[in-house]
């Protein structure tokens, strides 16, 4: 694996940890190497610790950061890549009752390589979230990629994102003025991340939600990033493999079991 593209893939995954410390009652934090992010959202999505670089005395800041997290009273996980430090962190933390939940895939691409936008044969409107209606909408939508069960922490994600203040450009697809998915991007330089996107399920296996990541991802590229990474879930490289990127790492979400 390429150095750089390792950290930029990791970057770009930190992102919508960003993202979610810039909404309200939000926050980021290090503690001896442990990077961690949390919000009043009750879903293990938008709390937790995004990266891990403890080199000495691990096991004093695994624990210091857990009791922290932990009294926030809001489930979150450990995210875990192959950049985290200790080497042994997952067996650190089943020693402390987590366990592996999910596991996504870290991909990349220069946008030489990635696919066209293709026609919008089916005239869908793509629009950057920036007024109240639209954000709703998209913070209504993007959740679902998550598959949750209960969905009662959706009103939170929607106060989260209208009151969110970050670089993240958030947008979504209307179809005959209906809102069908969303999506986000994120650009640090060269680099652009798909942070979100999901479609509704009624609407998928259509091509919307490759239209609007293209769409996101090339006027990202329109502002000056040369390369490209997301996060996909699983089944979901399967898409992206399509349009042109390749895997780079898997990452491990950590849950605590008790």
């Amino acid at each position: 694996m390429n150095s750089q593209e390792l950290a930029e893939v990791q970057a770009g995954f930190l992102n919508f940890a960003r993202h979610c410390a810039a909404t309200p009652g939000g926050e980021m934090g290090e503690d001896s190497g442990c990077h961690w992010f949390s919000t009043p959202i009750n879903f293990p999505a938008y709390s937790g610790v995004g990266m891990t670089r403890a080199r000495s005395d691990a096991d004093a800041a695994i624990d210091r950061t857990i009791e922290r997290l932990n009294s926030k009273k809001m489930k979150w996980g450990w995210f875990l890549t192959p950049q985290c430090r200790p080497s042994d962190l997952a067996q650190r933390l089943e020693a402390r009752g987590f366990r592996s939940v999910v596991q996504l895939t870290g991909m990349a691409a220069d946008f030489g390589e990635i696919v066209p936008t293709p026609e919008n044969a089916d005239k869908i409107e793509i629009r950057e979230a920036v007024g109240d209606d639209d954000l709703r909408a998209y913070a209504s939508i993007y959740p679902m990629l998550f598959e949750p069960e209960d969905q009662s922490f959706f009103p939170s994600v929607v106060e989260a994102e209208l009151g969110a203040r970050s670089k993240t450009r958030r947008y979504i697809a209307l179809r005959d003025g209906k809102p069908i998915s969303a999506g986000s991007t994120t650009s640090d330089g060269e680099v652009a991340t798909l942070d979100t996107l999901c479609t509704l399920p009624e609407e998928r296996n259509r091509g919307v939600g490759a239209v609007l990541a293209l769409t996101a991802l090339r006027n990202e590229q329109a502002n000056g990033a040369t390369r490209a990474t997301i996060w996909a879930g699983p089944g979901a490289e399967k898409l992206y493999s399509r349009l042109g990127f390749r895997t780079v790492f898997p990452i491990d979400i950590f849950m605590a079991t008790g």
